[in-house]
């Protein structure tokens, strides 16, 4: 592994192991995937790590991005989430579309249609349909997304793809500062971030890729 053109990833911390050792099973087992794994991996221990690096899996640890609470959902959405962000670093660049998926999705057939995307995609988010919904408008410092289109669709953040010509050298830093200066006007953390800086170049992709099964 390491060559290739691909890369699939999820991210995980001690707690969510199981879920990330589950997510790789039903991608390799149910996919066909033929490109490069990768966890990132946030406080796990290095024993941990062996069925994945046994696996030829690869492994990136992260720092958290953010401690700070998201909005009103602050007690529900973990810190943690926001590290799909290092798949915005410019070391991503040695492979050409990167195929984030959350750990608790499993995964019962072909991918591959994914990689076509050519800029950024993913499904429209089904509870927050709208951009208006990712965003806490009633404080001072959100007057920044009133020249947003706020009526556009909305998508969820548990599963994305890109490609990744469009990381520029400042890209990670300049979410990461977004995520921790606006984190009182975000709903959904990094979702919303995601969803203001891809969303006018977002492609919509079908819903069987991220349903939610209740």
């Amino acid at each position: 592994m390491g060559n290739r053109k691909c890369l699939i990833v999820t991210l995980a911390d001690n707690n969510f192991i199981s879920q990330a050792k589950q997510l790789f099973s039903s991608i390799y087992w149910s996919s066909g995937w033929d490109g490069d794994y990768m966890l990132l991996a946030h406080n796990i221990e290095e024993h941990d790590l062996k069925w994945f690096t046994n696996k030829g899996i690869l492994v990136t640890s992260c720092n958290l991005v953010t401690e700070k609470p998201w909005g009103k959902n602050g007690d529900f959405f973990k810190p943690l989430i926001a590290d799909k962000f290092y798949l915005f670093k410019e070391e991503f660049k040695k492979w050409e579309k990167i195929i984030y998926i959350d750990a608790d999705i499993i995964v019962i057939g072909p991918l591959d249609e994914l990689t076509k995307v050519k800029k950024f995609g993913a499904v429209n988010d089904i509870f927050n349909r709208k951009m208006h919904t990712q965003f806490d408008l009633d404080e001072d410092k959100c007057l920044l997304f009133n020249d947003f289109n706020l009526n556009r669709k909305a998508f969820n953040a548990g599963l994305f793809v890109f490609n990744t010509e469009l990381i520029y050298p400042n890209l990670f830093n300049e979410l990461c500062d977004f995520l921790n200066h606006y984190n009182s006007c975000l709903k959904y953390g990094e979702q919303s971030a995601l969803n203001y800086f891809f969303g006018d170049i977002r492609e919509e992709l079908p819903a069987i890729y991220n349903v939610c099964v209740n």
